[in-house]
């Protein structure tokens, strides 16, 4: 504990002699957590416009079935049109 004690002291006047320590174990860390926090913003970023996408998709896929419904119905109709005119023959079932 003695040795610790004036080992100390010997520290602190190297790091007042060589400021230039300090500042390269700093900034490294400043520089990963600015590459780090870039990276989460344009992880959050992206993560939002997947979301939107989504929702985008889901619409579309919607919007499709809605679409697909008409035309069945549309597709009813006209084979009902075409038997009671006669323009089609009756085939059975």
């Amino acid at each position: 504990m003695a040795t610790q004690a004036l080992a100390r002291p010997q520290m602190l006047e190297f790091a007042a002699r060589h400021p230039y320590t300090h500042a390269m174990s700093d900034n490294p860390d400043n520089l990963v957590l600015r590459y780090l926090r870039r990276i989460d913003e344009k992880l959050d970023r992206l993560i939002d416009e997947i979301a939107d996408l989504k929702r985008r998709i889901g619409v579309l896929a919607d919007r499709m079935a809605n679409v697909e419904r008409r035309l069945d119905r549309v597709d009813v109709r006209l084979d009902r049109i075409e038997r009671r005119f006669d323009l089609i023959d009756h085939v059975p079932a």
